[in-house]
């Protein structure tokens, strides 16, 4: 099964630090790609804690980020019609 989801880095219940954390330890979603768009600028900090966990960070405003997203969507359309 596929899925995407979305969460926004600053919600008030649940950081996208602790939304990251909950997919990684649930079986069920820990194989699905995460890839972060943040508006913020990320910190080395910030990197370390994503470490290993993502796919790719990009950043809002960046028009290749959105060209790259729009590449992985079509990348994963095509997996998804071949399976």
């Amino acid at each position: 099964s596929r899925a995407i989801g979305g969460s926004q880095d600053s919600a008030p219940k649940m950081d996208g630090f602790e939304f990251l954390r909950n997919v990684k330890s649930d079986p069920t979603w820990s194989k699905i790609p995460i890839i972060v768009m943040s508006g913020k600028e990320l910190h080395r900090k910030d990197y370390d804690r994503l470490g290993g966990k993502v796919e790719v960070i990009l950043s809002k405003g960046q028009s290749e980020a959105a060209q790259l997203v729009r590449s992985i969507l079509a990348a994963k359309a095509r997996k998804s019609r071949k399976s």
